[in-house]
Order: C-alpha cells, then sequence, then structure tokens
C-alpha cells in the first residue's frame, strides 16, 4: 500500500502485458545476474507494472489525477492503435554509472512523440508540470544503486513489438529503499467521445477544476490523522505487492 506520509511520483505511460510482459521477465533473470556485485543493490521492476513512461505528472494528490484522466481521454478519443518495435538493451544514463537497464524502443515515425507532445500540451493546461528536453523511449527493467564492475550486456536481447492501444497512469514512491509502484486508470484509444460538444466540453472542465479545488481545500482542512488520509487510497488498483518482481529475481 502506498504511504500517504512519503512523497510520491505519478506519470502516464504505456503499460506492457501478455506474452511481452513475460518475454521482458525472462530478460529481467539474466540483466539481474549480471548486474549484481558488492556494494551495488539491483532490482527488478515488478513485471505486473513494466511500462514505457510517456509524461512526468508530478506530485499531485491522487485527486487531481481525475483532471489528467479528462485531458487524456480527449486526446485519445480518435486516436488509433499503433504498433512500435524493440531495440537495444542499455544501461541509463551511461554505462559507466548505471541507474536502471533499459530497453529502448524504436518510433521511427514519430508515432510516440506525437502522443507524449499531444498529452503533455493537454496535462500542461491544467497546471501539471510538464518536463522538457529529449524523449527517448524505453521501459525501464532494472535498478541499479552503487558502484561495481562494468555490466556486461552482450548476448541479452529482447525481440518483438509493442501494441500502443491505450494509456495509463501510475503512482510510484521509495519507501525505505523498498520501491512501490501501482495503477490508478488506464484509458483506451478510440473510445466513444464522452462529451457532445466543445461547449459541454469546456463546461466540464471548469466543473472538475471546481470539484478538485473543493477536495483539496477540504483534505487541507482535514489533515488530522494517517487514518483520515488513506481513504484517498481506495481509488487505487494494487497491482505491486512485492518491491520486486519475483519472477524476475534469481533463484538462490
Amino acid at each position: 500500500m502506498l504511504d500517504d506520509h512519503i512523497p510520491r511520483r505519478a506519470f502516464l505511460g504505456i503499460a506492457t502485458g501478455g506474452r511481452l510482459s513475460q518475454a521482458l521477465a525472462r530478460s529481467q533473470r539474466a540483466l539481474y545476474a549480471a548486474s549484481r556485485s558488492e556494494g551495488r543493490t539491483v532490482s527488478s521492476i515488478p513485471r505486473r507494472v513494466l511500462t514505457l513512461p510517456l509524461v512526468d505528472l508530478g506530485s499531485p494528490y491522487l485527486e487531481a489525477l481525475e483532471a489528467a484522466q479528462l485531458a487524456t481521454d480527449r486526446i485519445l478519443r480518435a486516436r488509433m492503435p499503433f504498433e512500435v518495435k524493440l531495440q537495444h538493451v542499455e544501461t541509463w544514463p551511461d554505462a559507466k554509472t548505471p541507474e536502471q537497464i533499459v530497453l529502448t524502443v524504436q518510433d521511427s515515425d514519430g508515432a510516440l512523440r506525437d502522443l507524449r507532445q499531444d498529452l503533455s500540451a493537454a496535462i500542461k493546461s491544467f497546471g501539471f508540470p510538464v518536463q522538457e528536453g529529449e524523449f527517448i523511449p524505453h521501459i525501464p527493467l532494472i535498478r541499479v544503486a552503487g558502484d561495481g564492475p562494468h555490466i556486461d550486456l552482450g548476448g541479452i536481447s529482447i525481440e518483438g513489438g509493442l501494441t500502443v492501444n491505450a494509456v495509463t497512469a501510475f503512482v510510484q514512491q521509495d519507501s525505505f529503499g523498498k520501491f512501490q509502484m501501482r495503477s490508478i486508470w488506464a484509458r483506451p484509444f478510440n473510445q466513444e467521445k464522452p462529451f457532445t460538444d466543445l461547449h459541454t466540453d469546456r463546461n466540464a472542465m471548469d466543473l472538475l477544476r471546481g470539484q478538485l479545488d473543493d477536495r483539496l481545500q477540504n483534505r487541507k482542512a482535514n489533515f488530522r490523522s494517517r487514518k483520515v488520509r488513506a481513504s484517498a487510497a481506495d481509488i487505487t488498483t494494487a497491482l505491486a505487492g512485492e518491491d520486486t518482481n519475483e519472477d524476475a529475481s534469481p533463484q538462490s
């Protein structure tokens, strides 16, 4: 369970699943073994939340993610699913001081870039902080901390593709070195338009902004105990019970 006393970060991403997540988990076992060394801490991203990050939402209240959902719906309602190809396993940000091992994703026609740009613009209109900079599509697989020898990734490859047909909101926390991550909601592509016209759409956004302001004010006024504030966690979907993926860690 996410802890209300510890800062959380939220982001939008493309979730993996099915055979792809199984293939990624098998590769994680090899990457885990290749990364471990004395003085270095290594952990696998839980298989059920392996994802391609798109837009960083900062550290919002869970209630504020309703606005992000509305913005996401507006971008996806007429968008068609598409496929992207998996590329290479690499260390990030570099091989000398890696923090993650990631799987890069090919975006030759710019479909992922365009999706991210459209989502970022829509999210920004609701006051979320949007990070600028170069976008390199990737799927984080392994988290690495500490010093150690060069990580040999030779012979480790993942082939196939990823179907992009929905955008998912995720929330993550680091609690005393324990990584936790959950999905909050998923919005499909090419969905039925939730509002009948632009005028109605604007009215709905104004109404939602007012509701969010009221909720945040009430949350501040009722900031009494963990028991009271923990009720916000009821809207989340529990996906990751452990800090690492059991299937992706080597057996002793």
